[in-house]
């Protein structure tokens, strides 16, 4: 493009219609932008309230299963007073007792419900890790829309933002430039 062209080109000397069209090409890269960082935030926001719900339920079931192993020493605690009050009754048969065996049972209940507990911590610590792993590939995708939207907010390519394709573009360039000067001369 010689420089008449380019002073042609300016925004001072573009046609009512020319420069419409490039407000709204501009107009429309910027709406593409924020759509993109508002995607963006949009899904940050709902990871973010999903770890802290997942936490809450996590914090929660830690609270249940300290408070059933408490439950579990209390009744060791009665079974063992229970058994040693009918060995100094002189009680025969001490574990065929009803109450011994109630208190065995109640026990029990309170070992598996532990367990179930247990089961239910490693199952939301299992889905963490998950959503890390998605939470990971979600940031790169933002970082990368980001970028993308970066170049296309100030004019650049994505890859000029960075510099990456302005030497390739430019290495094109003077390759053609002494294609052409072979041609010619």
């Amino acid at each position: 493009m010689t420089d008449q062209e380019k002073e042609l080109k300016t925004p001072e000397n573009e046609t009512g219609k020319e420069a419409e069209e490039r407000h709204e090409d501009q107009l429309e890269k910027f709406k593409e932008t924020t759509e993109k960082l508002w995607g963006s935030t949009r899904q940050a926001f709902t990871t973010a309230t999903f770890k802290a719900t997942q936490y809450k339920k996590l914090v929660q079931k830690k609270i249940d299963l300290s408070a059933l192993h408490k439950k579990i020493g209390a009744t060791h605690g009665e079974l063992g007073k229970l058994i040693d009050d009918l060995r100094e009754a002189g009680k025969k048969s001490i574990m065929s007792q009803e109450a011994v065996k109630t208190i065995l049972n109640r026990l029990d209940e309170l070992k598996a419900e532990a367990a179930a507990l247990e089961e239910e911590i490693e199952q939301i610590r299992t889905e963490e890790a998950t959503e890390e792993a998605t939470e990971e590939a979600t940031e790169e995708a933002t970082e990368e829309a980001t970028e993308e939207a970066t170049g296309e907010a100030t004019g650049e390519a994505p890859g000029e933002a960075t510099g990456e394709a302005t030497g390739e573009a430019t290495g094109e360039a003077s390759g053609e430039a002494v294609k052409s000067e072979k041609n010619s001369g």
